[in-house]
Order: structure tokens, then sequence, then C-alpha cells
């Protein structure tokens, strides 16, 4: 008889139940086309049904570990449950307890002013953009998973380069992160990141760019196993007017008009390869969580990659015309755990 344990049978839930997105307050969740395009008008642009991420929901599992490298997100009602406390360190005792090197690291690190996460410092919404997409777990704003542990890692704009962004991919890995969203770009490349990157056991989902041109901004160009490169779609299923696109680009998801919060709790609407990584990176964390086996950076990748459906308005824009799938990407989950079982 086939034992079928606690997380195959949530997989295969999701691969037999459809779930309904309803319309909620304060933010009318029929407008996340990205969730469920059933048509809709957004913002005068009338969407073709399917052209989504096919959400599936999500039930409570193991929670999955994922850095977001941006510029910080607040302590957002939404996000309760979601952000990763270091239990290793004491809040506000002046003492490095875990021996980290990070004094009261206790809720994530500002890289830019050396200290813990100040929620008052934060003062640009992208991070808190980001993480709601990926990790919201309340009716009022639906994230794409619920089974996800948020590190806060804040890095302002103007103090973006190769080596603070490698002292932040250092710390988050040493905090047991098992994939990094960079929503970012860097203005020039590094033998120490690279390297860096390449030899961590994290996945990282990089922003293509929006600087339409035929490449990927760095470090979503490093062709490397454990990197995915995302490019911007819109609701018809085309490539994002400013979205960066050709054969670098490895998948598509939705990044136009996108349904986001802001750092005072607002709703509104924004664009960018951004937003499509933060969606791409929330299905990697259900399949960290749902997974009865532990996943590895490169079979992340594979399956995201596998389990991508294709359209042809995407030909020449993105790698096989791919596009995320949350349904089809469990779905090949179920059966890789299934013939692991049978194998066994």
């Amino acid at each position: 008889m086939l034992h079928i344990n606690h997380k195959l049978a949530l997989l295969l839930y999701y691969v037999l139940i459809s779930f309904l997105i309803t319309s909620c307050s304060p933010t009318d969740q029929k407008m996340q086309w990205a969730l469920k395009n059933t048509g809709q008008d957004i913002n005068g642009s009338i969407g073709i049904k399917g052209i989504d991420i096919e959400y599936m929901g999500t039930e409570p599992s193991t929670k999955a570990t994922i850095a977001i490298i941006d510029s910080g997100f607040i302590n957002s009602p939404y996000l309760k449950e979601q952000i990763f406390i270091n239990i290793g360190e004491i809040k506000d005792d002046g003492i490095d307890n875990d021996g980290n090197g990070f004094i009261d690291d206790w809720c994530g690190w500002d890289f830019s002013l050396g200290k813990c996460i100040d929620y008052t410092s934060i003062t640009n919404s992208h991070g808190t953009e980001i993480a709601h997409i990926i990790a919201s777990n309340s009716d009022q704003y639906i994230g794409v998973t619920s089974n996800a542990k948020l590190i806060n890692i804040k890095i302002d704009e103007e103090d973006i380069s190769p080596e603070i962004l490698v002292q932040a991919i250092n710390y988050v890995e040493s905090l047991g992160a098992n994939i990094v969203n960079l929503s970012l770009s860097l203005p020039n490349d590094s033998d120490l990141l690279y390297t860096t990157i390449k030899n961590s056991k994290m996945l990282f989902v990089c922003a293509a760019g929006n600087d339409h041109k035929q490449t990927c901004t760095l470090p979503a160009r490093y062709e490397l196993e454990n990197v995915i490169s995302v490019g911007g779609i819109t609701n018809k299923g085309t490539i994002r007017a400013y979205s960066n696109f050709g054969n670098d680009i490895e998948i598509g998801a939705p990044g136009e008009d996108i349904l986001v919060i802001d750092i005072n709790l607002n709703a509104h609407f924004s664009s960018g390869s951004s937003y499509a990584t933060a969606f791409v990176s929330g299905i990697a964390c259900e399949l960290v969580s749902l997974s009865s086996f532990k996943l590895t950076a490169p079979q992340i990748k594979e399956l995201l990659l596998k389990s991508a459906k294709t359209e042809i308005t995407l030909n020449g824009y993105i790698q096989n015309a791919r596009i995320v799938s949350m349904e089809k990407a469990l779905a090949l989950l179920v059966q890789e755990q299934k013939n692991n079982t049978n194998d066994s």
C-alpha cells in the first residue's frame, strides 16, 4: 500500500481543488489579475482569461525561509506570523547573543544603517510591496503563499553595490534561508558576487530589469543553476513594455498593473519586473514548504521551468515563451514525490 505523507496529501488536495478568489476590503482582490485573470478590465486593459500564475491557494505547512533583500518591509498586519524572528538573539539587549557578528539582529538587518531593522526608518514602499505579494496572509490581501518566513533585509537604493550584497547574502544564508528574492539591479559586476552566488545553496530569484533591452540586468544575467531570471508580462500575455527581454530571461510572470500594498497599507497599482519576481519567489516557497524531501536550489529552478506554461506571444521575448504556473509546479512536485516513493 502506498503511504502518502501529510505534505503529499496537501499537494494532491491542491491539484484536485479549484480555489475561488473573491473581492474583499480594503482591496478589490478581483483586480489582482496575476492570481486569477478572468478577462477583467485592469486600468483600461481587458485581459485574456487564463494569463495568470494559476494560483492554487495555500494550506498551512512547514514554512520556507526567504530573504527579501530590498528597501525593507514594514511590520504589516497582513504579514502576521510571516516575519522571520532570530530566536538566537534577545531583542534590544545590546549583546550579540548568537555570536554571528550582528548585535540585536532579532528581526533582520539594515545594511545601510548597520543595525537591526527599525520599522520607522522604512520610507520606500518597494520592499513592503514585494513582501505582501509573496506572503501576505490575510483575506484583506492575498499573497502567493502563507508558508513563508520572510527575512527582512534593508539596503537603501544609493547603497546597493556588489560588496554590500555579498555581505547580505552571506548573512541570510547563515540564518538558514532557502530562497533570496532580488528585485533589484546592480550597475557593475563583481567576481566576488558571482562566486558567492555560485557557491551558495540558496535559490536566487532575480528581476530581469526594466530597461527594454535585449538582456538581463545583474545579477539576473548570471547563468547559474541556482539563479532564475524573471521578466514581466501583461494581462494579455505579452512582454511588458519596459521589461528587458530575450533568451536571457528564463521565465515570465505578471508584472504590469499589479495590485500592491504600500508602507501606509494603501492599495494601488504598480508595474515592473520586481513584482514578477515576487510571484515566482512565492511559488518557489510553496514548493520548498510542501516537498517531502529537501529540495536543492537547482531542483526548485527545474520544477519552475519544467512546469511553466507557454504563450506564443512571448516567443523571442522570454526563453521558450514560459509563464510561471503555480498549479503545474505543484502538480509536477506531486509526480516527482510519487516517483521517489515508488523507487524507494
